[in-house]
């Protein structure tokens, strides 16, 4: 997928959310994919939740023996951030986390 097909699809900004479901408007096909028990909506309800990382994620930083793990911190995450998946191409990330 080339960077300019990558902007019609995702643009440059994003929009703060409040709550889980303010990431079904983020989902390609939001009828099929935004119901409880699928990947997406469990991994929104999850980060929303946390405010920050999911215990989960903070276990596996904290027991990590690789020095880049150490002390992370949470700064921003961007829901449902598309990205392109050579060779095929398309593809999505659920959470991109920085």
């Amino acid at each position: 997928m080339t960077d300019e097909k990558m902007k019609k699809i995702m643009g440059r900004i994003y929009m703060a959310t409040t709550c889980a479901t303010n990431w079904k408007r983020g989902l390609a096909e939001p009828d099929k994919q935004w119901k409880e028990g699928y990947s997406a909506h469990a991994l929104a309800t999850c980060w929303e939740a946390a405010n920050g990382f999911p215990i989960e994620v903070r276990h596996v930083f904290d027991n990590s023996k690789a020095p880049a793990f150490k002390d992370v911190e949470f700064l921003v995450a961007f829901p449902e951030y598309q990205v392109d998946l050579p060779p095929a191409g398309g593809g999505i990330s659920y959470l991109r986390a920085h």
